[in-house]
């Protein structure tokens, strides 16, 4: 057979159109026995095929259409598109050259900024580091009594018997104090250095987190994971997800009163179960509606995430739970096998005894667990009773055996408050929770549960056998507690002196009376231990009896330093004012005080009398006063005012004075005296409902933007209708005068309210 040459000057006929030379290769059927064909059979059968001319002349750049791909266009069109491409190597080289130039001026710019920024730091630093080197110093002096000691050898030098006597005096007040002076002025030390030179060195790892990122941009196919170094996360929007990576070891989700949908929980679902090394989870999604898929993404998030999970709080509070959606929860918390600290907060979300099987079902799985805070309370700000609590004895009976079985707790917090478990379930919690012997910090809420005085009793019966609870928090609050109940609670103090820190909530149970008060702040007295408390009398009517027991039991708790009474509607007038006063004033060892003295129609005389009394506690460095609804003007500021002057040594005060009457006139006084304390660093200051007008809102707002000490502030000016463009312009001023570290303000325009909280 001849060779077949398909030379342009050399083709054949085609054996189908003699007449006709071919001139295209078939390429669509095999079986056909003619592949060369001419032009008529192209326009008669429709076939595939390519010219012979343009396979003649191809070059290496030459595309054949319909092959080898027969069935793809997009191939061909491609490839085609890429060959007709003109050389593009000076336009990216202009495009990289810009991107570079665009790159460095914003980063110049920035940096440019933020140098400024930071330099204007340094002054505040230096700001910073003076007044804590002068408070410290201040201290000092007043600890080590120099200028006593040099007034006694300057003065009493003559008379050598009397100057060795009150130099003894002095020694014998530094041995005693010596331990407590040295931990006090060790941490003034420590803050003093934390000024002392401005520390750079998370600047240094941001420098080198860039470094690292720009030298990634050597390769056009850039895959940067800018999460990589991220150990903690706070979520407060879904956005915020986007930077969950798997090396996030801690993730908090803030989603309260967010009225979220289900993309919000499977959005969470998916990003926290990719992680295998979350440790630690706290999700709030507190008063939202809740549906059922959005537990099954949170009971998915629990599975999947079991083994790697050692702290979990979860806060459900105020979501209309029904039983299938606790059953849902509690499996997922069953599966945390390595749980050792646990929060779950379901105040208010319909929680009944089947409920509260539920996760006691879940706990018996959990055998690591050292740290237990169960929140099954109600609110009484919430009159809504339908979605209240209502668990009974057979809820407290099966939470309490499972919390029994956790051999390692040390830490229990458990809010029961409203949910009428009466004696019988008071019984169950002392058998079964108050004898654990590892437990050091019990907080136990029963606010109004009906348990009168033999609940009362079982409980402190239980709790004086346990010596290892150092830090107690109980609520008795609203219990028809009489003069029984009150000698059980003293009985415990005087069996059980170890306890370190104390919160006895004994509000609104007047039957206690004068005797059964008597005895509670005797046993209080022989509490040497304490350094700690905390005493809610409110609505008790103890007047001023009362409270000289409750002073009495202060002038010999010698070790104490932070004290808290709560004294609201009580009746208390002059007297009973002044023994509280003094009372502080001989205990040295307070150095932070909350006094809440609210509605105790003080009027201008007392608060005067009292306001004066405290102006001698030099050794107070923190003081909350409370003194809303007192009938209190301008005169009666007058020696608060004095009261904020002369306190030297006080750097966080918070004066709460709501619905009084104290005027512009009075925010004078306030103003000058913040003026003139250059110490004050935190300030809370409430004068909601005051008679206060534009003029005074101006008056104490100039003195707040002036102030360079105070770098945190809460302002309540409420009830003070705000018309004028300069009053709201001084407001704006203020929150942006100067870098709080914290600033929340509140008022009232003309037309709305106003809130703003940096």
């Amino acid at each position: 057979m001849d060779q077949l040459n398909l030379n342009s000057q050399n083709r054949k006929h085609c054996s189908i159109h003699p007449n006709q030379q071919i001139t295209f290769i078939r390429l669509d059927k095999e079986e056909d026995k003619d592949i060369l064909k001419c032009n008529l059979c192209i326009y008669e059968q429709k076939i595939n095929c390519i010219p012979l001319d343009l396979i003649d002349n191809s070059d290496f750049k030459t595309i054949l259409k319909g092959w080898p791909i027969q069935q793809d266009s997009q191939i061909y069109s491609k490839l085609l598109e890429f060959t007709k491409i003109r050389p593009l190597v000076e336009e990216n080289r202009n495009k990289v050259c810009e991107y570079f130039k665009s790159l460095q001026l914003i980063i110049n710019q920035l940096l440019e900024l933020k140098k400024k920024e930071m330099l204007k730091n340094v002054e505040q630093h230096q700001i910073n580091f003076d007044q804590s080197l002068n408070y410290c110093l201040l201290q000092y002096n007043i600890i080590s009594q120099k200028e006593k000691l040099k007034e006694i050898i300057q003065t009493q030098y003559g008379n050598q018997e009397t100057q060795n006597k009150m130099l003894f005096e002095i020694i014998r007040q530094n041995n005693k104090y010596e331990q407590q002076n040295k931990k006090y002025l060790e941490n003034l030390i420590n803050n003093v250095e934390q000024q002392f030179v401005v520390c750079l060195d998370s600047h240094n790892l941001i420098k080198q987190q860039i470094i690292s990122l720009i030298s990634n941009l050597d390769t056009f196919q850039v895959n940067i994971n800018i999460n990589q170094d991220i150990s903690e996360l706070v979520v407060k929007e879904i956005i915020d997800l986007q930077r969950c990576s798997s090396n996030v070891k801690k993730v908090v989700i803030d989603f309260k009163e967010k009225d979220i949908n289900s993309d919000v929980f499977t959005n969470v679902s998916n990003k926290l179960v990719e992680n295998k090394n979350l440790s630690s989870l706290d999700m709030n999604f507190s008063k939202n509606r809740i549906k059922i898929d959005y537990v099954r993404n949170l009971m998915d998030v629990m599975v999947y995430n079991s083994l790697s999970i050692q702290n979990m709080s979860l806060n459900l509070s105020y979501c209309n739970l029904s039983s299938e959606m606790i059953s849902i929860l509690s499996e997922g918390l069953a599966s945390l096998k390595n749980l050792e600290n646990l929060q779950v907060e379901l105040k208010h979300s319909r929680v009944s005894n089947q409920g509260a099987n539920l996760i006691a079902r879940a706990l018996s799985q959990l055998q690591k667990i050292k740290k237990l805070n169960l929140d099954f309370g109600s609110d009484e700000k919430n009159p809504n009773t339908e979605n209240s609590n209502k668990i009974q004895k057979e809820g407290v009976q099966n939470i309490c055996e499972a919390i029994n079985k956790f051999q390692n707790l040390t830490c229990l917090t458990l809010d029961l408050a409203k949910n009428t478990i009466g004696i019988e379930g008071v019984e169950i919690i002392s058998k079964k929770l108050l004898g654990l012997q590892n437990l050091t910090e019990l907080n136990l809420n029963l606010w109004q549960n009906q348990i009168q005085d033999g609940g009362v009793k079982i409980i402190t019966d239980a709790l004086k056998n346990n010596k290892n609870v150092k830090k107690l928090d109980l609520n008795l609050r609203k219990n028809q507690i009489q003069i029984e109940g009150a000698r059980c609670i003293s009985n415990l103090f005087l069996n059980n002196q170890y306890i370190t820190s104390l919160n006895l909530n004994l509000q609104a149970n007047p039957s206690i009376g004068s005797l059964g008060l008597s005895s509670i702040t005797n046993a209080l007295g022989s509490c040497f231990n304490l350094n700690s408390l905390s005493l809610n009398l409110n609505f008790n009517n103890i007047g001023d009896k009362g409270c000289q027991e409750i002073a009495n039991a202060i002038e010999k708790l010698k070790g104490i330093s932070n004290l808290s009474l709560q004294l609201y509607k009580n009746s208390i007038g002059k007297e009973g004012l002044l023994f509280i006063a003094k009372s502080i004033q001989k205990n040295q060892t307070i150095t932070n005080l909350t006094l809440n003295l609210g509605e105790n129609i003080m009027g201008d005389e007392k608060t005067n009398t009292f306001a004066k009394a405290l102006q001698d506690c030099k050794h107070i460095r923190s003081l909350n006063l409370d003194l809303r609804k007192n009938q209190i003007n301008a005169i009666g500021v007058k020696e608060i005012a004095n009261l904020i002057e002369q306190s030297i040594n006080i750097t966080e005060f918070q004066l709460q004075m709501i619905s009084n009457q104290i005027g512009n006139e009075g925010i004078i006084y306030i103003s000058n005296a913040l003026k003139k304390n250059k110490n004050i660093l935190i300030l809370n200051l409430d004068l909601w409902n005051n008679k206060i007008n534009e003029k005074g809102v101006k008056d104490i707002t100039i003195t707040l933007s002036d102030s360079r000490s105070i770098n945190q502030l809460q302002l309540d000016l409420r009830n003070i209708e705000i018309q004028s463009e300069e009053s709201v312009a001084l407001l704006k001023k203020l929150e942006i005068s100067k870098n709080w570290s914290h600033i929340s303000v509140q008022y009232d325009l003309a037309d709305e309210k106003y809130y703003q909280d940096f």
